[in-house]
């Protein structure tokens, strides 16, 4: 096992899960939070803090805009779940346990990462390479033999 996966597995020890129901997915809910408590997991309060995203219930044309919203927030590695508004509490329980593997799946991780994209004006081809007018310094040897990075 190399690094990379040695790192991946120890993150998912401590996962953080974001939790969002549906209308009508409320024991969906209860049985995630059993879950994620139960594993000593934490509950995120953002999707900054989250590594999954638990859909709990039918997720609604109106609000399938907003849910996707909140999943493009989630920080790489990520793994997200949709589950049934009447899920069992075993099928919860399965439903996350498929979902460690995605987490830890470090090819695929970079094939999400690659597949996002940066919000408008984050990206670098558009920066200014004078920033408040400032010019940065250029690649020469400096007056006292130190050269610039």
């Amino acid at each position: 096992m190399g690094l990379t996966e040695w790192l991946a597995r120890q993150a998912v020890r401590r996962c953080s899960v974001l939790v969002v129901e549906m209308p009508g997915g409320w024991r969906t809910r209860v049985y995630t939070e059993r879950c994620v408590v139960g594993r000593a997991w934490h509950l995120a309060d953002s999707p900054a803090g989250a590594d999954m995203l638990v859909v709990c219930g039918q997720l609604s044309a109106d609000l399938e805009d907003s849910v996707e919203a909140v999943w493009e927030q989630l920080p790489g590695p990520r793994a997200r779940i949709s589950l049934a508004p009447d899920e069992t509490e075993q099928g919860v329980v399965a439903a996350v346990e498929a979902a460690l593997p995605r987490l830890c799946d470090t090819a695929a991780q970079h094939e999400d990462a690659a597949g996002r994209s940066l919000p408008e004006g984050m990206g670098h081809e558009d920066m200014e390479m004078a920033p408040d007018g400032i010019a940065l310094a250029e690649g020469a040897d400096d007056r006292d033999g130190l050269e610039m990075d």
